[in-house]
C-alpha cells in the first residue's frame, strides 16, 4: 500500500496542502504573478507572496491557474502548486512524491484527467483523486 505525502485541495479562495500525519501546512492565495510581454512570460512570484505585489509591480500579469475548483491554467497551475510544495516538502521525499487532489464532485472526465496530469507534471509517483466532503453533504 503506497503512502501518500500530500493531499492538495484547489476547490476553494485559497489552495491548503495537507501534509500526512501533520494536517495543514500552507494556505496560499491561487495567484501567480508574471513578468515580461508577448508568449513566453516568466513567473516571477507565487501565492501569498503574489497577492501582497499585485499592486506594487509594473508590467505585470496576475494568472489565477484555478476557479471553482478546476483547472483553467495548466501550466501556471504547475508552477503555483510546485511552488508551494517546494516551501513544505524535505528534499529527501522529492523523488518519492504521493499526491491526492481534492476534487469537486461532478467534474467532466476532461477536468478529472487535468488533475491526474498535474500530478504527474509534479513529479509525483501516485495520484489519487477524492470527492470533497463538503460538496458531497450539499
Amino acid at each position: 500500500m503506497e503512502t501518500y505525502n500530500f493531499a492538495i485541495d484547489l476547490c476553494a479562495e485559497h489552495i491548503a496542502i495537507y501534509r500526512a500525519g501533520q494536517g495543514v501546512v500552507l494556505t496560499e492565495a491561487p495567484i501567480v504573478l508574471l513578468s515580461g510581454k508577448g508568449k513566453n512570460p516568466k513567473e516571477i512570484y507565487c501565492g501569498d507572496e503574489a497577492n501582497e505585489l499585485i499592486n506594487k509591480i509594473e508590467d505585470c500579469k496576475v494568472c489565477y491557474p484555478t476557479a471553482c475548483g478546476k483547472i483553467t491554467d495548466f501550466d501556471n497551475a504547475v508552477i503555483l502548486v510546485n511552488n508551494m510544495l517546494k516551501k513544505v516538502e524535505d528534499r529527501s521525499i522529492l523523488k518519492k512524491r504521493n499526491l491526492i487532489f481534492l476534487v469537486p464532485c461532478g467534474l467532466s472526465k476532461a477536468d478529472l484527467d487535468r488533475y491526474m496530469d498535474l500530478g504527474y507534471a509534479l513529479s509525483a509517483k501516485n495520484v489519487k483523486l477524492i470527492p470533497r466532503v463538503q460538496d458531497i453533504a450539499r
